[in-house]
C-alpha cells in the first residue's frame, strides 16, 4: 500500500465520525432553542394566551432551532405571529415548518389564521386541512370554531360540518366554556352557534342566558 492509499484510507475512516459529530451539534443546538423557548411552545399547543413579549422571546430563541425540525419551526411562526411579526416573514416560516411536519394541527390551524385577512380561500383549505390531521384536537377548539366562523363562505361542506362541531363542544364541554364568549362577541361567531343548534332553541336561550350572567361578573384581580 503506498502513501496516497493509506492517506485516503484514513480520510474516509474519519469521515463517519465527522458527519456524526456534526449532526450532534446541529441537534444539540436545536434541542437547546426549544428549551430555551418553553413554556411558549407548549402553550401555543393548548391555546393558553401569555404576553405579547413572551412571544417575541420564543421567536428569538427559536431562530437557532434546526430549520428541518418541522415542529420547532411551527412554533417560531406561531410565536412572530402572536408577536406581531411580519406577514410574509411568518409565512415563509410556517411554511417550511409544515414541509417537516405536514401532520401538525397546529400548525394547519395557525396557517389559516396567518391567511385569513389575505387569501381566504386558502386559508379555508388550510383549515380543512387541520381537522383532517386532528378532527378531536380538543386545545384548538375555539380557535378552529372562531376561523370556521369567519371563513365560513370559502369552506367545504365538510369543513363547515366540521366549525360547527367545535362551536358545540364549547358549549357541551363545561372546562371549554369560558371560550365561547370571544366567538359570542362576534356576529359571525353568534352565526355558527345558532346554526350549531337551530333545532333546539332552549339551548340558544340558555347560552344566551349564561353569556348574559358570565359577562356581568367582575373580571379576578390581577387578570
Amino acid at each position: 500500500m503506498n502513501r496516497w492509499q493509506a492517506w485516503l484510507i484514513g480520510i474516509c475512516l474519519l469521515l463517519p465520525p465527522l458527519f456524526l459529530a456534526a449532526a450532534g451539534a446541529i441537534e444539540f443546538r436545536d434541542g437547546s432553542a426549544v428549551d430555551a423557548a418553553f413554556p411558549v411552545p407548549d402553550y401555543l399547543s393548548n391555546n393558553t394566551g401569555m404576553p405579547r413579549a413572551a412571544y417575541a422571546d420564543a421567536a428569538d430563541i427559536l431562530r437557532d432551532s434546526n430549520y428541518r425540525n418541522g415542529d420547532a419551526q411551527i412554533s417560531r411562526a406561531e410565536s412572530m405571529f402572536d408577536a406581531g411579526g411580519r406577514s410574509r416573514d411568518v409565512l415563509a416560516v410556517m411554511e417550511k415548518g409544515l414541509q417537516g411536519a405536514p401532520a401538525s394541527s397546529d400548525g394547519w390551524t395557525y396557517y389559516a389564521a396567518m391567511l385569513a385577512d389575505t387569501d381566504p380561500e386558502r386559508a379555508g383549505q388550510a383549515l380543512d386541512q387541520a381537522f383532517s390531521v386532528a378532527p378531536y384536537d380538543y386545545f384548538l377548539a375555539s380557535v378552529r370554531a372562531r376561523l370556521g366562523a369567519r371563513l365560513w363562505p370559502h369552506l367545504n361542506t365538510q369543513t363547515r360540518s366540521e366549525a360547527v362541531r367545535q362551536a358545540r363542544m364549547l358549549w357541551e364541554d363545561p372546562l371549554l366554556r369560558d371560550r365561547l364568549l370571544p366567538l359570542l362577541a362576534t356576529s359571525d361567531g353568534a352565526r355558527l352557534l345558532t346554526q350549531a343548534y337551530s333545532t333546539s332553541p332552549e339551548t340558544i336561550r340558555a347560552i344566551n342566558r349564561w353569556a348574559q350572567a358570565h359577562r356581568r361578573k367582575p373580571s379576578p384581580q390581577g387578570s
